[in-house]
């Protein structure tokens, strides 16, 4: 047997076993939990510098509000021209359903169909 084979098999049998999976899984949350964390860090330290140096915490809640609706509308927004081109564009592409000639328009009819 050549020393690739066998390592190749060591590592199949190190991925099959169940404790191998269970690691990447703790491996996945605790790198999440980081991200999490380190995401949080600068939102809370801008809090207390309005809560605490200038006493002044709702112009932090007016600001996360602020972003909160500018976001929300432009979502809106993006989701209804997302829909209204992919809408257009399956309309225009339903010409081909009939008589499809190149294999574009024979994968778009049959993804219709």
């Amino acid at each position: 047997m050549k020393a690739g084979e066998e390592f190749e098999q060591r590592m199949r049998k190190a991925l099959d076993r169940p404790e191998g999976k269970g690691c990447v899984l703790w491996l996945g949350i605790i790198v999440l939990l980081g991200i999490v964390v380190f995401a949080s860090v600068i939102p809370y330290t801008n809090y207390l510098w309005y809560a605490h140096d200038i006493r002044q915490p709702q112009v932090f809640s007016l600001a996360y509000k602020t972003r909160g609706t500018l976001f929300a509308i432009s979502f809106v927004l993006a989701v209804g021209l997302f829909w209204f081109s992919l809408s257009r564009a399956l309309a225009v592409s339903t010409v081909y359903l009939r008589m499809p000639e190149t294999l574009g328009e024979v994968l778009v009819s049959a993804a219709l169909n």
